[in-house]
């Protein structure tokens, strides 16, 4: 997935071809570490949406979107298993200011 841009990723119910680049600044890191400050602060003052999809088959990303969920204090939202579809990413993406999928 690191090689997938998901700034080019469309939507299917805005014609014509609509990008996620045309409604959201996109980040890119490289690994989740980089979340990590090392001041003394306690977490992102931002709010974060965490994905862990069933069908991945990655053996620890229940885990580690637990894990971020702790660096964002004000608020996140893990959806893990079958809760990440589609719909439930757009649905709530208004709502965050990052995301991790």
């Amino acid at each position: 997935m690191h090689y997938l841009p998901f700034a080019v990723l469309p939507d299917p119910d805005i014609k014509p071809t609509h990008y996620l680049i045309q409604d959201y600044d996109l980040s890119y890191l490289p690994g989740a570490a980089f979340l990590l400050d090392k001041s003394p602060k306690t977490g992102s003052s931002g709010r974060m949406l965490a994905l862990a999809p069933e069908a991945s088959h990655l053996e620890y990303a229940r885990q580690e979107v637990r894990g971020l969920s702790a660096l964002f204090p004000n608020g996140s939202k893990i959806l893990v298993d079958r809760s990440p579809t589609k719909s439930a990413f757009f649905g709530n993406a208004p709502q965050f200011d990052y995301f991790h999928l």
